[in-house]
């Protein structure tokens, strides 16, 4: 069978020997009722929009159903369909997958860069490894707890392994706005207390300092003019670059 062209979406199928409509989606068919009829395209329609919202993965909870196909000479339309068994959970290797797909379109800058969170998603991801085969759902406090306490041993700073649990809980949230975790996640995650300072074995990060006056006044003749005066002005004011950027007459 030849390959799909890239970014096309499955196609809706006529079953002849049952006449009814099918679509086969990540390998798995669909039976949505009898071809031709709008209640079969209305349901081709709802899974398509959940497969291309969900990155082209369809999650466990969309709602397919089985089809009973007709025997020979039996008169009349195919029995009424029956619900599909919901299959088994997404394990947090998928989960964590499909966060990061989702940022390759949420987590880009106008200049087509990835952000920092892009990158701290990626941290998150290596985090989580030790339970990758774990389900999404069982994924509690205490598993949390665990991942706070081993990135703390391994010498990550006690700010550090604070904003690594912080984005552990984003990728979760996200997880429950897309039905792909049991509601209430994200709230349990956040009883995770963030470790606190002189109460760790997380070191804690240097103190950032200023730059050197004698630094900045190398420098100011090779700025060109509204820089160096912006410059001047964030040393008199103590004012961050963002701050002095969007100054306005």
């Amino acid at each position: 069978m030849p390959r799909r062209p890239k970014g096309s979406v499955p196609s809706l199928q006529h079953h002849k020997p049952s006449g009814r409509a099918r679509v086969t989606i990540n390998g798995r068919d669909h039976w949505l009722g009898e071809w031709g009829s709008t209640d079969a395209q209305n349901k081709y329609q709802r899974l398509i929009a959940e497969f291309i919202a969900n990155g082209r993965i369809l999650p466990p909870t969309a709602t397919a159903v089985q089809a009973q196909v007709q025997h020979p000479g039996t008169p009349g339309p195919a029995a009424t369909p029956t619900a599909e068994p919901i299959p088994n959970g997404l394990t947090v290797v998928e989960v964590v997958t499909m966060y990061l797909e989702d940022g390759h379109i949420s987590h880009k800058g106008p200049d087509g860069k990835f952000t920092s969170a892009y990158h701290s998603a990626i941290q998150a991801a290596r985090a989580l490894r030790p339970f990758d085969d774990t389900a999404a759902a069982a994924f509690g406090p205490k598993k949390l707890g665990v991942i706070r306490d081993a990135e703390a041993a391994s010498g990550r700073s006690r700010v550090g392994c604070n904003d690594l649990i912080t984005f552990i809980r984003r990728v979760f949230k996200w997880a429950e706005s897309q039905e792909l975790v049991p509601r209430g996640t994200h709230n349990s995650l956040k009883t995770v207390e963030p470790l606190r300072r002189g109460r760790t074995t997380a070191p804690e990060l240097p103190p950032v300092k200023p730059v050197g006056d004698e630094v900045v006044d190398m420098t100011l003749p090779y700025l060109p003019e509204i820089v160096a005066d912006m410059v001047r002005l964030q040393r008199l004011t103590g004012a961050r670059p963002g701050e002095v950027c969007r100054l306005r007459p």
